[in-house]
């Protein structure tokens, strides 16, 4: 089964992915998914399902992240429109049309396949420290060793010829919890009544209080 995946990429066109075998979940539009594009691996939603491509060779989809649809149909004929009028990726909208939370976080790795690596000797300080010390790293402790142009240079060296790897995984969703205030009245009962006739903030937010055993801050605000 072929799918069309719109990416989220500035790219106005969707791109064609083998459904693999082994995914129990049948292929859907709406569904989120990862791909694999180029050397690296992207985020984007399923489009479109068909029977043939006019490729003869395509890559397969790397992983599912969600069993059912993030999209419905309705939301996905509006992206598109949306696309289409203001001139811009389908997977860009789709992208920017994702709730908070739900976006995709990737995790780069580097994994050199001998040791020690050829031309480490060659890395400034920092650099060279992490390669030396390490059996693998992240690209985000790769860049916390601040490489220079040529640092930079032999890393794109070592993954040209394949003496380092360049891993992609899921590390997971961008998911923020959403706090809030409760508030109650310890002792309603010492709660003395105003002498004024005149309610300020503070009475009228104990008369609230009184009332209720338990109620968010944002709703006495």
């Amino acid at each position: 089964m072929i799918v069309e995946v719109a990416i989220n990429l500035p790219i106005r066109k969707c791109f064609d992915y083998c459904w693999p075998e082994n995914l129990d979940q049948v292929p859907e539009a709406g569904l989120q998914v990862l791909v694999p594009f180029g050397r690296q691996k992207k985020g984007g939603v399923v489009v479109g399902v068909n029977k043939k491509s006019k490729l003869s060779e395509l890559k397969f989809i790397e992983s599912l992240v969600e069993e059912k649809p993030l999209f419905t149909e309705e939301i996905l004929k509006l992206t598109r429109w949306t696309s289409e009028y203001y001139f811009c990726a389908w997977g860009e909208v789709l992208n920017a049309a994702i709730p908070g939370g739900l976006s995709l976080s990737l995790c780069t790795s580097y994994s050199p396949q001998i040791f020690p690596l050829t031309g480490i000797e060659n890395l400034s300080k920092k650099p060279s420290q992490l390669a030396r010390t390490q059996q693998s790293w992240t690209e985000q402790e790769w860049l916390k060793c601040q490489p220079d142009e040529k640092d930079q240079r032999i890393m794109n060296q070592w993954l040209n010829n394949k003496i380092v790897l360049k891993k992609q995984v899921l590390a997971g969703k961008k998911t923020k919890p959403k706090m809030e205030r409760w508030v109650r009245l310890l002792n309603a009962e010492n709660t003395k009544k105003p002498i004024s006739s005149r309610k300020t903030k503070r009475i009228q937010i104990l008369e609230i209080l009184n009332n209720n055993s338990e109620i968010g801050w944002s709703e006495i605000l």
